[in-house]
């Protein structure tokens, strides 16, 4: 039995020893925080790049909204929307098949199989026959491949997540953990800025009728440029040392497991078995899902409705240049505020719990006062710029800018990927896939619909983040993360006296 597990041994014991020896200048370096930051995302750019794309399809996707009904959805924005929404129904399955991935064969492994989905999937719906260009029978064939591509990139992009965020956690050095889990933030901004500039752009040098025949075409099929440059990059990356560690103590103890599993199987039947495990799990994490289930609502919640509020703005008076301009904007200020908000958590030995406490109550008390300014003017670019650029940005910016790693260690590392992959992604989906569709019809009953959903949402995750916090103090909820920060310099653990 040694003998044969040998190979493993040798193999876990070489990968680790070449990831640990390109991270370790990284991890035990001592210089500054912003150059220890450059050298992380010197080292991590192909997952970032990666990210970007996934983000990116949704920004060009909702800016794109007028030429994609027309072409595809015989002049039905609600349909356009639902076809939207399919992206963030499927990525929970792909949350959980992605993140179960990671968590068995590898986080590398994983995020080199999404990007790869995601760039067929992004370029694949620029290369789609539509109703406009191919006539109606062309145009109902394209109607179900966009809805199959779009359902395909949502289950590769909820794998993304499930992949990535684990492996920046665990990889990150000690000073600058919750700097490095913003980048995902960053990422993101920085998509929506690019698609609603490259769609700003389009709109200056094409007219009606061509940027409805082959122009809404280009944003798609640029993908196939960064999305190569990051499928190359990916395959270069060195394994979570961490991760590799624990599979070799994983693979040590599997005849011990395996032992453990027959006496048990000789004592009770099978389906018997099977719900104690179940039952014994979801006691174990049950914690974990509800905090990270609730307090996610309200991040993917105000981030899809700032983007809806541009478009009912748009709808009510504000011209279409001003509200490109004004979305790009928000992305700058939300980046921005990410940014210093992690630096200033990492910096102070804060911890990610402040900011994000800080950012929700912003959100559930401001969010309801900017949207009815917003709404009483809603022609005025100055009055959008106030609101949404800056109220709705620094709002959502101080929220995101600890959210992703607060929450991806809430779970131990034998389950972090698949779990978080599938709660956050169920929660984005049923919170922030529908947010639009959800405040059009809220709108229709009251005009105060839409920011009292959104100020409800985040009442309800500052609830769910203080009580985690009350969790926490009794040991009911561990922070997965204090084990691997625990002998890092610059790291303050929010409650030391837990048990490991």
């Amino acid at each position: 039995r040694y003998q044969a597990q040998e190979p493993f041994r040798s193999a876990c014991c070489v990968h680790r020893r070449a990831a640990m020896g390109v991270l370790k200048s990284i991890r035990n370096d001592e210089s500054s925080h912003a150059r220890l930051l450059g050298k992380f995302v010197l080292q991590v750019w192909p997952l970032l790049l990666g990210n970007v794309l996934e983000w990116y399809e949704y920004a060009i996707y909702g800016f794109l909204v007028p030429q994609v009904t027309a072409n595809f959805f015989h002049g039905s924005a609600s349909a356009a929307w639902l076809g939207f929404a399919v992206n963030f129904v499927v990525r929970p399955v792909g949350g959980f098949v992605f993140g179960w991935a990671a968590d068995r064969y590898g986080r590398r492994k994983a995020t080199v199989v999404s990007v790869l989905g995601m760039m067929v999937a992004t370029v694949g719906q620029g290369l789609l026959p539509s109703s406009y260009c191919c006539g109606p029978a062309a145009g109902r064939v394209g109607t179900v491949l966009i809805m199959t591509l779009r359902g395909m990139q949502g289950f590769c992009t909820g794998g993304e997540s499930a992949a990535i965020l684990p492996y920046i956690a665990e990889i990150a050095p000690g000073q600058i953990k919750c700097t490095a889990a913003s980048m995902f933030m960053l990422t993101l901004c920085v998509a929506f800025f690019l698609g609603s500039s490259f769609a700003f752009l389009l709109t200056l040098l094409l007219d009606e009728a061509h940027m409805m025949l082959w122009g809404w075409r280009i944003p798609f099929l640029v993908c196939l440029i960064p999305g190569t440059v990051s499928l190359w990059g990916r395959q270069n990356l060195p394994e979570s040392p961490e991760f590799l560690e624990w599979q070799e103590n994983q693979k040590q103890r599997l005849d011990q497991q395996k032992h453990e599993e027959q006496q048990l199987q000789a004592e009770a039947n099978l389906v018997r078995s099977c719900w104690q495990r179940a039952r014994s799990f979801c006691d174990e994490h049950a914690v974990a899902l509800i905090v990270v289930f609730f307090g996610t609502a309200s991040g993917g919640l105000g981030w899809n409705q700032a983007l809806w509020s541009l478009s009912y703005a748009r709808a009510n008076g504000l011209s279409g240049l001003a509200s490109l301009g004004v979305g790009s904007a928000m992305q700058v200020v939300v980046a921005v505020t990410v940014v210093v908000g992690a630096m200033v958590s990492d910096k102070k030995e804060l911890g990610p719990y402040p900011a994000m406490l800080l950012g929700t109550s912003f959100l559930g008390l401001a969010w309801a006062p900017l949207f009815g300014f917003m709404t009483a003017f809603p022609g005025d670019p100055c009055i959008a710029f106030l609101c949404a650029s800056l109220g709705f940005g620094v709002c959502l910016g101080l929220q995101l800018a600890t959210f992703h790693f607060y929450f991806v260690t809430r779970f131990p590392m034998r389950v972090r990927g698949r779990l978080f992959g599938v709660t956050w992604n169920i929660s984005l989906a049923i919170f922030g896939g529908f947010a639009g569709a959800i405040s059009q019809g809220l709108l229709s009953i009251t005009p105060i619909g839409p920011p009292l959903y959104v100020s409800a949402a985040a009442m309800v995750s500052l609830a769910t983040l203080l009580w985690g916090k009350w969790a926490e103090a009794h040991n009911q909820l561990r922070h997965a993360a204090q084990r691997q920060e625990a002998n890092q310099p610059g790291m303050k653990l929010e409650t030391g006296q837990l048990s490991a």
